[in-house]
């Protein structure tokens, strides 16, 4: 069983290990461990929603097991505000659409992937952190 700490942990981890990896050319790796952090620190967000000593209805505990970030964006409650950041920052949508073109947890094809730059990859980490600590 992994804790809300776990999942934040593992989050980071799998973020530093993008970062490596896109400093060493490797993108599709890179974009798939990014894509690997963002559904960790999601699903570090979505623990909180877990009340102890209580049995979750099954269509919440169904929801958490998936790779669909915007499933996971809705679980965790934070789907509007998601809306409201992409809708006022134009690049960090701009971005958010490759990966739906892409799919996040897939091995990148589209060269463009390579000249995501690093400051996606940390709006991403203090994001998960603001979420995840909010």
């Amino acid at each position: 069983m992994l804790t809300k700490s776990d999942l934040e942990k593992l989050a980071n981890v799998r973020l530093e290990d993008s970062l490596f990896l896109l400093m060493a050319g490797r993108f599709s790796s890179a974009y798939y461990l990014a894509g690997y952090a963002v559904e960790l620190a999601l699903k570090a967000c979505i623990s909180k929603l877990i009340q102890p000593n209580v049995i979750p209805e099954k269509a919440f505990v169904n929801a958490i097991y998936t790779h669909k970030l915007d499933s996971l964006l809705a679980t965790a409650g934070l789907l509007p505000q998601f809306i409201e950041d992409t809708r006022a920052d134009s690049e960090f949508a701009a971005y958010w659409a490759i990966t739906q073109t892409n799919g996040l947890r897939k091995a990148a094809t589209n060269s463009g992937i390579r000249y995501l730059p690093q400051r996606c990859f940390r709006q991403f980490r203090s994001q998960i952190m603001e979420f995840s600590n909010g």
